[in-house]
């Protein structure tokens, strides 16, 4: 067979597997694999692999409000103090960790129960019934775990005794940003969302608010 016949052939049946590789069904086929993978982990393992999303998603937004306040301090300073500071380290993993385990791993089981709780107990996914889940998240869970989530990482920081001056200085503006973000976000939540995928949905969300969520939880007091 001569070779330009041979070049031909492969470039043929390249062609024909990248547009079945890149075909609709193909693409919507690998999308509903990976959904019902997760489904079932879900399904069999729904604390643990809840927690283990809460968790990515917290270090991800503790780490970019790090690198985004280290940026601002940065510009601030001049070049003799940027060089007697020397570069250190971006990012202060200590912090994250601390912010992981509250906002990632203390958080989703919590959640996980909650959200159990308004199913059962509010059932239905109309307007109305999703106005009174996010009533009950935003005026009853969200003010109590906001709370919880400042005390814990004062405690965790070795700061117990200041958590009551941590609470007037940051907390009711903390709960006027939550309100603003989390009220329409739960009504799309609790209206749209299967309950499985409620928490997974609430995460997502969290990619925005745990970048804001870290900053009012480790800034100081007198900023």
């Amino acid at each position: 067979m001569r070779p330009h016949i041979l070049t031909k052939q492969r470039s043929s049946g390249t062609v024909l597997f990248l547009r079945r590789f890149l075909s609709r069904d193909a693409i919507d086929g690998r999308s509903i694999t990976l959904i019902e993978k997760y489904s079932k982990l879900l399904d069999s393992r729904p604390i643990p692999v809840k927690a283990f999303t809460a968790a990515v998603i917290a270090a991800f937004g503790d780490t970019v409000c790090q690198i985004y306040e280290n940026s601002n301090v940065s510009e601030e300073l001049s070049e003799g103090e940027k060089r007697d500071k020397g570069s250190g380290p971006v990012v202060d993993f200590a912090r994250t960790a601390r912010f992981v385990l509250v906002g990632g791993f203390m958080f989703a089981p919590v959640a996980h129960f909650w959200y159990g709780l308004l199913g059962k107990y509010v059932s239905g996914t109309n307007l109305f019934s999703s106005l009174k889940k996010m009533a009950c998240d935003q005026f009853i869970f969200a003010p109590l775990f906001t709370g919880v989530i400042f005390s814990s990482l004062m405690i965790l920081e070795g700061k117990a005794a200041k958590i009551l001056e941590k609470l007037r200085h940051d907390y009711w503006t903390t709960m006027l940003t939550n309100w603003t973000l989390w009220m329409p976000a739960q009504v799309v939540n609790f209206s749209f969302v299967p309950a499985r995928y409620q928490v997974l949905f609430a995460n997502g969300v969290g990619l925005i608010w745990n970048v804001y969520m870290s900053s009012q939880c480790f800034k100081q007091m007198d900023e």
